[in-house]
């Protein structure tokens, strides 16, 4: 209600927009600024012959090959709006968007409260930020932004340049960790937070537009993944070791998707050797070291699969709720990293998600993984 609000004041009283500006026309970034460079990456999809029989049942499934290009875009005259992480052509009303998102005006892109605009100086400005409401979530920063932070300090010149990396105001402890090993191997990278009550006007912000079609965000090449890997296990000073470990991400203090008949399913994993963990319970160091020494690893659907990102070879599965079947960003990530994969669907979820699995299926796929 107060966005649609905000929207009609806008119109009505074109003021407003001086301390509470709105945005009616859409376009994509890439077709309003400069392209600066251009990169692009190619890699083969291969699948075992259990994962291509899986690969059918999905409504998006991968390609043989894979080809991603990426432009450093460069913005002139932009604001950007410390609350909600959006760009914005402030003096012709015009809402800035990637490729990866639809060509409209959504509910976060704009907030009903006052911000102070803020003229920024002259530098390379580097956009690194998400909507406010889900900037800080693990997934999304991991999958949707980091790997933008290697395309341009590995694979564009102007990465070599002097540059002032945006993020959004207090980040978690994660993502403050991750800008410091960053900043330690690129000194010429400064990281600066956009406050939330402020809207700072650039004379230029450089743009990562790695728009792809064929797949999900966590199909990378493996250069990316090793930059990924190797920034966050070097930073922590985790030394690598054979891969051992089997962990059993439960979702247990989740708010959503539990599995609700999980008593039946431990005894399973655990007779496959499987530790079931919590990582909301971990830090983010002692995540990455965990999972950086697993050989399987498996659990239901939610963000803490992403530390498969610290498992290359890893063997996957992944269990569904009816209606999330199959929500691939899991499958794609496993054969990025060259492990293999395989997915239990179980019954439909509750209001929070919450689901049963049918424990006979569990233990049909723990065979089909070949765990001894």
């Amino acid at each position: 209600m107060r966005f649609k609000a905000l929207e009609y004041a806008s119109r009505k009283f074109p003021a407003l927009a001086r301390t509470m500006p709105f945005a009616s026309d859409v376009r994509f970034a890439i077709d309003v600024g400069q392209k600066v460079e251009t990169y692009t990456e190619e890699q083969d999809v291969v699948l075992t012959p259990a994962e291509s029989e899986l690969a059918q049942l999905l409504p998006n499934p991968p390609r043989a090959h894979v080809r991603r290009d990426i432009a450093l875009l460069r913005l002139e005259n932009v604001t950007l709006l410390g609350n909600t992480g959006r760009v914005i052509d402030e003096s012709r009303s015009v809402l800035l968007r990637s490729r990866l998102e639809v060509l409209a005006v959504e509910v976060n892109d704009f907030r009903a409260e006052t911000s102070r605009a803020v003229p920024m100086p002259p530098a390379n400005y580097v956009y690194l930020m998400g909507e406010h409401s889900g900037h800080a979530h693990f997934f999304h920063f991991l999958f949707d932004r980091l790997p933008r932070l290697f395309y341009l300090l590995d694979r564009f010149s102007l990465g070599r340049e002097p540059l002032v990396i945006l993020s959004n105001e207090n980040p978690p402890p994660f993502q403050r960790d991750i800008f410091g090993f960053i900043a330690a191997r690129y000194p010429n990278a400064q990281f600066r937070q956009v406050p939330r009550r402020e809207r700072w006007r650039l004379p230029q912000l450089l743009l990562i537009d790695d728009y792809n079609t064929t797949t999900r965000a966590t199909f990378l090449a493996p250069e990316t993944l090793d930059w990924m890997r190797g920034l966050i296990l070097e930073g922590y000073g985790i030394r690598s070791k054979a891969a051992h470990r089997r962990l059993y991400v439960n979702r247990g203090d989740a708010r959503k998707r539990r599995l609700l008949n999980e008593r039946e399913v431990r005894p399973l994993f655990a007779a496959k050797g499987f530790d079931s963990i919590s990582a909301a319970n971990l830090s983010f160091r002692e995540q990455a070291a965990l999972f950086s020494e697993a050989e399987a690893i498996a659990g239901p659907h939610g963000a803490g699969l992403s530390h498969i990102l610290f498992a290359p070879g890893v063997k996957t599965l992944e269990i569904f709720p009816l209606e999330k079947a199959f929500d691939i960003d899991y499958f794609y990530l496993t054969k990025a990293v060259g492990g293999t994969y395989d997915a239990v669907v179980g019954a439909r979820g509750n209001r929070l998600g919450h689901f049963r699995i049918d424990p006979a299926q569990v233990a049909q796929a723990l065979q089909q993984i070949s765990l001894p």
